[in-house]
């Protein structure tokens, strides 16, 4: 499923297998990392924000779970203001069995 999958010290990882979705991440300066990762660079706080908002705009469900997922990434971001609004955080029950769920 395509989705915000990590977000690295200055990149953002994002999984996608759907063209439309390829295409935008190549539009926007996103670099293909494996054969369905892209990765896209930040420099900043602010950075990390204007590419996280595009990605919920895009549709892009944020990955959520154990660690420091990017949804929880969303939300330290949307406490400080630097986002606003929701957005659709991705877990799993079981491997294939995905549950998408609104913040």
């Amino acid at each position: 499923m395509d989705c915000v999958l990590s977000i690295l010290d200055d990149v953002v990882a994002v999984e996608a297998r759907d063209p439309g979705t390829i295409r935008a991440l190549l539009g926007h300066g996103a670099r293909l990392s494996t054969a369905a990762a892209f990765e896209l660079p930040y420099a900043d706080d602010a950075g990390l924000a204007l590419h996280l908002a595009w990605l919920r705009d895009l549709g892009l469900p944020m990955a959520g779970g154990a660690g420091w997922p990017p949804s929880e990434v969303f939300r330290l971001l949307r406490s400080r203001g630097l986002l606003a609004g929701g957005f659709t955080e991705l877990t799993y029950k079981s491997p294939g069995d995905p549950v998408l769920r609104e913040s």
